[in-house]
């Protein structure tokens, strides 16, 4: 379904959807981004060590050992390591350069009680 929005033309609009979760972020003079995801395996049947190969280049040292130290339970590596992402892509899509950006080149540190 197609929407409309009226705005105010200096305004920041990001909107990003995963399965049935949407969410918008808006904000007028300042960078906006946002992510959301859902912290189940998307990949179902595949191990956690396999789907966490696939993005070895995307975060640095300091954030796998934050997404490893969540374990064992795969519910908690997952919502650890989505959280990161969500940080990351919320991050480029503010500043306009998308997935082309080399993830390294940031890093976050993520309080402990956002997990």
């Amino acid at each position: 379904r197609k929407v409309d929005l009226a705005v105010d033309q200096d305004a920041q609009i990001n909107i990003s959807h995963h399965g049935s979760w949407v969410g918008l972020a808006a904000d007028k003079g300042i960078l906006t981004g946002v992510d959301v995801m859902s912290t189940f395996n998307p990949k179902a049947g595949e191990l956690i060590s396999r789907f966490f190969k696939d993005f070895d280049t995307c975060f640095t040292e300091y954030e796998w050992d934050t997404i490893k130290s969540h374990g064992p339970e795969e519910s908690k590596l997952y919502r650890a390591f989505f959280v990161h992402w969500a940080l990351k892509e919320s991050y480029i899509k503010a500043i306009g350069i998308g997935l082309g950006m080399e993830l390294l080149r940031l890093e976050f540190t993520v309080e402990p009680s956002v997990f």
